[in-house]
């Protein structure tokens, strides 16, 4: 019988095999494709998970002074093509009196209310301005350096498309950067530094800095343009790691975008085995950000959560197991929401992309299309 001479190459094990294709009369009719089995995971019960969670929380922000009443005042109002700016500054201790940005869209109907974002800024110079695009004194250098900035407007983006933006500054960054230090993480060195000697029991970044982002929260949810079901939080670099932890602790917030905010080394037993949950949960390493991350996005599930990674990141190194967490956390969101499993295109995403650690347009654009179904944006 004639063979084709038609070669079919593969690799096996480096090696290149040739192998002669059948006879057409040899040919099998088509079977149906079987449709595959998704891999199970028999994660630990949610009630077991949040107790674990508690106490981690309890070793990892510390204790620090209660939330005080906000007094709220409006700085400065400015109108804009589009929306209204107003500064207003509120307090976020007994001795602490902080400003931050509140976009507001001018197209809003007596009594209706729009979904609200916190905008978290990164590390840089400017602070909150970063966040709405601000820096009249401060002229970009060169284009790139304009892109850039555009790139982390997210507030100014945002209240655009209708949604209610607040962007404050973070603790040693902006107005709240101590005098005579050079602004970014020389001043947030230097506020750290005084505020640990102040409050030794209450950790910085995981205590106060979520705590100021709590205290926000509590009289922008008391806005009447506000729709107090429909909060949602974006960051990039130090903004996403904090738009993550923000929402960790706290349930009103119902969307995360976090872009570029660090690794996650995936740590199965941590979703898997309650002996080794518990364990970290009480004796972990609390300065493992990757491994800390487990417990943050179990935290956040099952609300809307969409993680911007690049793949480039030069900021990050990702560690080689970081895809294997996908598909378990897609499961975790399928066992949490019972019958009312994720669509294909819903709550859980994650977006990758080869653009350094930035967030360029094409990036933001996919990220509030999202933000505006995950918050019942409607206009």
């Amino acid at each position: 019988m004639r063979l084709l001479p038609l070669l079919l190459l593969c690799v096996c094990c480096g090696t290149l095999v040739a192998a002669e294709a059948p006879a057409a009369s040899e040919k099998k009719a088509p079977q149906p494709r079987k449709k595959r089995t998704l891999p199970q995971w028999d994660f630990v019960p949610r009630a077991e998970f949040e107790a674990n969670f508690a106490e981690f929380s309890k070793r990892l922000r510390k204790q620090g002074p209660e939330r005080v009443a906000p007094e709220v005042k409006v700085e400065k109002e400015e109108r804009f093509p589009g929306y209204i700016r107003r500064l207003v500054s509120y307090r976020v201790g007994e001795e602490e009196r902080i400003t931050g940005w509140l976009l507001i869209p001018d197209d809003l109907k007596p009594g209706e209310k729009r979904p609200l974002m916190l905008t978290l800024h990164g590390t840089n110079v400017y602070g909150k301005d970063a966040a709405i695009g601000f820096y009249d004194a401060y002229p970009a250098g060169d284009a790139k350096e304009q892109a850039a900035r555009a790139n982390r407007a997210f507030a100014l983006d945002l209240v655009q498309r209708g949604f209610i933006c607040f962007a404050p500054d973070r603790a040693g960054y902006g107005e709240r950067a101590p005098a005579g230090v050079p602004r970014g993480i020389p001043a947030m060195n230097a506020y750290m530094k005084d505020f640990q000697e102040k409050y030794p029991q209450w950790d910085y970044h995981h205590g106060k800095v979520v705590q100021d982002l709590q205290q926000a929260l509590d009289f922008l949810v008391e806005l009447p343009e506000v729709d107090a079901e429909h909060i949602g939080t974006i960051g990039h670099s130090l903004g996403g790691r904090d738009s993550m932890e923000i929402a960790a602790f706290d349930p009103r917030i119902k969307a995360v975008v976090m872009s570029c905010g660090g690794n996650l080394s995936y740590q199965p037993q941590l979703w898997q085995d309650a002996a080794a949950q518990r364990s970290f949960a009480t004796q972990g390493r609390l300065n493992s950000q990757g491994v800390s991350t487990n417990f943050f996005l179990q935290a956040i599930a099952p609300r809307a959560f969409l993680g911007i990674l690049a793949l480039n990141d030069y900021l990050t190194d990702y560690p080689s197991n970081l895809i294997d967490a996908a598909r378990p956390f897609r499961s975790y969101y399928d066992m949490l929401l019972g019958e009312k499993k994720l669509p294909e295109s819903d709550r859980l995403q994650i977006l990758l992309h080869s653009a350094g650690h930035d967030a360029p347009l094409e990036v933001r654009q996919a990220a509030y299309a999202w933000l505006e179904r995950q918050l019942n944006l409607h206009r």
